[in-house]
């Protein structure tokens, strides 16, 4: 637990939690609170750095805090007291919110309050961000009470790595529909990286029926067998939502997300040599059965009717759109997504 607005906060945490439950708000539960802003206060009051004394963070506010505020105050009269949950609550001497729009604390500015107002946590910092951070500067530096506030993270926890190729692909049809493929290449391996469908042609699928029904393929093969720990698995996931994963756990699976009622799930294992060699893994779903092809053979099933979900991601081969962290180490030679009587190549899909 920390509060960033303040260099000295005591350590109890429950993010929020609603006020008939936090523990802030439980009179049996004062000892503890005030035991912990004791020692946190007698620990660090001789720190020159200690300018503020923050009672917490994150842990919804109640009696315990206000006890906690008052201890404070008769304590120590040098420095002031922060908690951004007791938000105007007379027990603190700044007011304090976390991402707050600009416009919306230049207007709580103008309320008449005394106290000082501040983000103790806004303008999240990693990666491609701080939007709008002019507009907080102009209100910091105005003739207001808004005093300034603490950036979230200051620290970009990235890590330094090569951008792979990016290159721009179509497919084979008479439409030559663009996908974005990220990775690399060599002739006789097949690719190594991720595809992305880029169009939103693949939402057409959201009404599969039995006569056109939404297909998922790929043929895909690993570089080396993974003897050992839990395997990463092959990924086709994105719009409409009729997600085919194989080799986690040595199992693979075929889940048709419908609208409102769920994910279909059809499930079967691998077979023993699916670690580096070529395999073909198929899913259809013709809005009544989810079936599930591996080399072309139906290996599972599930039936339910209902209307899939588009989702909101465009189709990708190789990694998960919405947790873009979880990609699959494996080469894949062809991909696709379809509507309609699947063509199905000598083996079944």
């Amino acid at each position: 637990m920390g509060s960033t607005s303040s260099p000295s906060p005591t350590s109890s945490r429950t993010d929020g939690i609603r006020p008939d439950k936090t523990l802030g708000n439980k009179p049996e539960w004062e000892r503890a609170h005030l035991d912990r802003t004791r020692r946190n206060v007698e620990t660090f009051k001789n720190h020159a750095s200690a300018v503020i004394w923050s009672l917490g963070n994150e842990a919804g506010d109640g009696v315990n805090f206000v006890a906690a505020s008052k201890w404070i105050h008769e304590h120590d009269r040098t420095r002031p007291v922060h908690y951004e949950r007791a938000e105007q609550k007379p027990h603190v001497d700044i007011v304090s919110h976390m991402y707050q729009p600009a416009a919306e604390m230049a207007r709580e500015a103008q309320n008449g309050d005394p106290r000082p107002l501040i983000q103790c946590e806004y303008s999240h910092a990693m990666g491609n961000s701080n939007g709008g951070f002019d507009e907080y500067w102009k209100l910091f530096e105005s003739d207001t009470r808004a005093r300034g506030g603490a950036i979230w993270d200051w620290v970009d926890q990235g890590h330094r790595a090569p951008v792979p190729p990016r290159v721009v692909v179509k497919d084979r049809t008479k439409h030559g529909l663009p996908a974005l493929f990220v990775g690399s290449t060599a002739p006789g391996t097949g690719a190594e990286g991720y595809l992305s469908l880029r169009t939103p042609t693949t939402w057409t699928c959201a009404r599969p029926s039995p006569s056109r029904p939404c297909s998922t393929r790929a043929r895909r093969s690993w570089e080396q067998p993974t003897p050992r720990g839990p395997l990463p698995p092959l990924r086709v996931e994105g719009r409409p939502r009729l997600p085919a994963h194989a080799g986690g756990r040595r199992r693979a699976a075929l889940a048709a997300h419908r609208r409102g009622n769920g994910a279909l799930l059809a499930r079967a294992p691998v077979s023993a040599d699916w670690y580096g060699a070529w395999h073909r893994l198929t899913g259809t779903y013709d809005g009544q059965v989810a079936r599930l092809y591996l080399d072309g053979k139906p290996v599972a099933s599930a039936e339910k009717a209902g209307r899939l979900s588009p989702g909101h991601f465009p189709l990708n081969v190789g990694r998960n759109p919405e947790r873009i962290d979880m990609r699959t180490p494996a080469r894949f030679r062809e991909a696709g997504s379809t509507r309609g009587p699947s063509r199905r190549p000598s083996g079944g899909p």
